[in-house]
């Protein structure tokens, strides 16, 4: 009788756990899926907006820094002189620092990731430098995001720290009923309701994405134009002429790159370059 009585409190409980992801998917929808500007068309732009690199612009798109994005920065710095890329047999080996970024104006992000790159010297073999920006992407994310923040493209609330304290504290509080297991299945299925939640919250913080400010609003409508631009290059609408090209590769790679349009402007890029990016890209 005691069980039947847990099992019919539980009920609610287990409504309310299948209805915080589903909330949370169909907020995620709303908030993401739909024009960030509204009421007005969708136009090509034929710029990127000039104060945001392609790191900012993929955290800006996606909300995270993606892979895509951070090699988009590569390439940039590459174009812009402060490193260069060495193949040989076809395939990336080394990265090398050219200039000195100190005296370039490199943004706080780009002086974290070469920070990172080249910790032992002016120089780092492909698999090491893989390695040392998987291990410092938080906090060039990190250093993105604050940029971001400082020049007001995100919102003043950002409820993905909370989410991550309440997370810890269920952690904790999980922790501990382990120690009372033997309190019964009452205690049992309690802590296996505590443990789905925590999944739960942990999914969300994970996935959490900032809220943007009307400018951040404004730069994404202006990013997504742009891409729109891109996609008709990539699709050969645009004719390309020789002259254009090593200039056009200087402001246009690293964006299309970062939206993922690839397979063109890896062909172009190593044509001008003759730097074979397909293990980057």
């Amino acid at each position: 009788m005691a069980g039947y009585a847990v099992w019919t409190a539980l009920i609610p409980v287990g409504g309310a756990l299948f209805l915080l992801p589903v909330g949370y998917f169909v907020w995620l929808y709303l908030m993401y899926r739909r024009p960030p500007v509204r009421g007005r068309a969708l136009v090509a732009e034929y710029e990127a907006p000039p104060e945001i690199g392609p790191a900012e612009a993929g955290y800006l798109l996606d909300g995270r820094l993606r892979a895509r994005a951070l090699a988009a920065t590569l390439i940039d710095l590459m174009l812009r002189g402060i490193i260069r890329i060495e193949v040989e047999d076809s395939r990336v080996r080394r990265l090398q620092l050219a200039g000195r970024p100190e005296e370039a104006g490199l943004e706080p992000y780009e002086m974290v990731l070469l920070s990172d790159l080249f910790t032992d010297g002016p120089s780092v073999d492909a698999v090491s430098a893989a390695r040392r920006i998987r291990s410092g992407e938080r906090r060039l994310k990190d250093s993105v995001r604050s940029w971001l923040d400082h020049q007001g493209y995100l919102g003043a609330r950002d409820w993905s720290r909370p989410i991550i304290a309440v997370s810890a504290a269920v952690g904790a509080l999980i922790t501990a009923m382990g120690l009372w297991s033997t309190a019964g299945f009452a205690a049992a299925v309690v802590q296996l309701t505590v443990s789905v939640a925590l999944i739960e919250y942990f999914y969300i913080a994970a996935t959490w994405r900032p809220i943007l400010s009307r400018r951040g609003q404004e730069a994404v409508w202006h990013l997504l134009g742009y891409r729109r631009y891109l996609e008709a290059v990539e699709s050969g609408r645009i004719r390309w002429t020789e002259e254009r090209d090593a200039a056009g590769l200087h402001r246009l790679s690293p964006y299309a790159v970062m939206y993922g349009i690839t397979p063109v402007w890896a062909t172009r890029l190593q044509q001008v370059t003759e730097a074979l990016i397909g293990d980057i890209v």
